[in-house]
């Protein structure tokens, strides 16, 4: 296990983590996801935003979840490993999204 310092906000917080370049990937895509929203909410605390943030994962994951859900029992598994891989894409675009959003904020400052 290693130590890896990330950086959430205005705070610094060491984690010890099995996979630091997927924490790392995965703690960055979360960041860009919380600017985002505080982009669009002007005075809302940092847990305001990490709560708002962790309730739309949360939301994301019952779709990703009930997609799953509504496959047929049938359904061979490179089927279901398509319909997630698709899912998954759909997700990154909309992260990818709320980054390009975060950089244009940031960038004509």
């Amino acid at each position: 296990m290693g130590l890896i310092n990330i950086k959430f906000r205005d705070t610094t917080y060491t984690l010890t983590c099995n996979d630091e370049k997927q924490v790392l990937k995965l703690a960055e895509r979360f960041s860009s996801r919380v600017d985002g929203i505080s982009a669009d909410l002007n005075n809302a605390t940092d847990n305001k935003l990490a709560l708002i943030a962790g309730l739309m994962l949360e939301d994301e994951l019952e779709r990703v979840q009930q997609d799953i859900a509504k496959k047929p029992k049938g359904v061979s598994e490179s089927e279901a490993s398509e319909v997630l891989c698709e899912t998954l894409d759909q997700l990154t675009q909309y992260i990818d999204n709320l980054a390009d959003r975060v950089e244009k904020r940031y960038n004509t400052r």
